[in-house]
């Protein structure tokens, strides 16, 4: 393990290392230093296992380049079995970075919560073996036990995924409460819309917290009022009911800040839209102290912004906007509609006024035309059988390619489906006697009567 007793000191041997290494020094130096520094005391068996209280030797000559202390192998120690543990669980971690952020965190942590009388080691220091090792261990007066962990490096696959959900089991298992804090280079909002992507292991480091629940009944109310659109427009495979809102907390160790990010998770049957989560209100920037304070209470960290009730206000402002511009937009798509309705109307009445007044003009020479063809066929109708319509016969033609266009626009057209083949018979004769000049008695003859049937039918005049 990396951290020993030596009289009222806690030694951290490998941070030593790291902190010599950042300076310049070469191993062979970092070792020559560390050797001058602790080698009489180790000689005497002065280093303590924090864990057990027994003996253990420092080692400055790991293969790895590393330094650690060391029981003898007849020593029975949980923390020497949960150090073991601890290292192999943490390969998928970013080293140096979460060295690093882990030992900032711890120094925050104790910093705030010493006066409450709550301490905190490394989780691999637990008098108990456990499976599955945190980075710190906060232990309460009352006897609470938490888990915190820095997450470091992004994970993707499923085999973390499902390593994360038995953490967090074994967790609960042994009484734990957990509380994970994910390295900023995680955090990644849509650019333009108020929506976090998330891993599906990010999914389950999100925790509630008592401020979310205030939140949830803020987006229910604003939901009855405006409807879940005035929120964020999602499609109809999509949902954000039933308005869980959850927290979680992306650092930056470098910077000793944090950003606040509070979602509500995107319920959709569509894979191009699973692993989003809808965002209320931006993330919030906080100090890393401010993170690590308990509530008056001392029941959970005080994972919220001064500006609450603001950001609640203008969230609701923001739907009430949303709901008032959809509105608009849709009564000016009704207005449009009707302006579009009316313009169509018209043009309606304007053609139905042309055709009355090319109905009257044609009605006023139909009988002419009616009375003169029949008078030239009943002359000639014995000694002509065969003979051609005078031109003037014409007349009545152009009369029926007229009614031809008002049977097609007939509304009673789709009662007599046969019509459409006799309109075609009809229109085809027309077509002839253009081409010919002429038109024989027997194609007009035909002519007339389907004309004059199909007229009566369809109620064209």
């Amino acid at each position: 393990m990396e951290t020993a007793k030596l009289f009222h000191d806690i030694v951290n041997i490998e941070q030593e290392r790291q902190e010599l290494q950042a300076e310049g020094y070469s191993w062979d130096k970092i070792r020559d230093v560390l050797d001058e520094k602790y080698r009489k005391h180790a000689q005497k068996g002065k280093f303590i296992c924090r864990c057990c209280g027994s003996t253990v030797k420092l080692v400055l000559y790991g293969p790895e380049k590393v330094c650690f202390f060391s029981h003898k192998n007849t020593d029975e120690c949980s923390g020497k079995d949960n150090y073991k543990k601890y290292t192999s669980s943490r390969i998928g971690e970013n080293d140096q970075q979460h060295r690093i952020g882990k030992t900032i965190l711890k120094e925050y942590l104790t910093g705030q919560l010493k006066f409450r009388g709550i301490e905190v080691q490394d989780g691999y220091l637990y008098k108990q073996r456990l499976n599955i090792i945190p980075d710190l261990i906060l232990y309460f007066p009352d006897g609470q036990v938490w888990a915190i962990d820095y997450i470091t490096g992004t994970k993707t696959d499923q085999n973390y995924h499902n390593f994360l959900r038995k953490r967090i089991q074994t967790y609960a298992d042994q009484g734990f409460r957990s509380f994970f804090l994910i390295d900023e280079e995680w955090y990644s909002p849509h650019m333009e819309k108020p929506v976090l992507s998330l891993y599906r292991s990010e999914f389950l480091m999100l925790r509630s917290t008592e401020y979310d629940q205030i939140w949830k009944e803020k987006i229910e109310s604003i939901v009855r009022l405006y409807g879940e659109n005035s929120l964020i427009v999602l499609q109809s495979s999509e949902t954000i009911r039933p308005y869980t809102v959850l927290t979680m907390m992306y650092v930056n160790m470098s910077k000793l800040t944090a950003l606040m990010v509070r979602c509500v998770p995107i319920i959709s049957r569509s894979d191009s839209t699973v692993g989003w989560a809808y965002m209320p209100h931006e993330a919030v920037p906080l100090q890393l102290d401010q993170i690590v304070t308990l509530n008056d209470r001392g029941t959970d960290f005080r994972w919220f912004a001064p500006n609450e009730l603001s950001m609640r206000d203008e969230l609701k402002q923001r739907a009430q906007n949303a709901y008032e511009e959809l509105n608009a937009k849709l009564e000016r798509e009704r207005m449009e509609k009707e302006e579009e309705a009316k313009r169509l109307n018209e043009q309606a009445e304007k053609a139905a006024r042309e055709y009355k007044q090319r109905q009257e003009a044609k009605t006023r020479v139909q009988q002419v035309y009616r009375d003169e063809v029949a008078a030239a066929y009943d002359v000639k109708q014995d000694a002509q059988s065969s003979s051609q319509i005078r031109a003037d016969a014409f007349g009545k033609v152009e009369y029926y390619r007229f009614l031809l266009a008002r049977f097609r626009l007939s509304e009673y057209l789709k009662a007599y489906p046969v019509f459409h083949e006799h309109i075609e018979r009809c229109q085809s004769i027309i077509d002839q006697a253009d081409r010919d000049g002429e038109i024989s008695r027997e194609a007009w003859s035909s002519l007339y009567s389907q004309m004059e049937n199909m007229k009566n039918a369809l109620k064209v005049e």
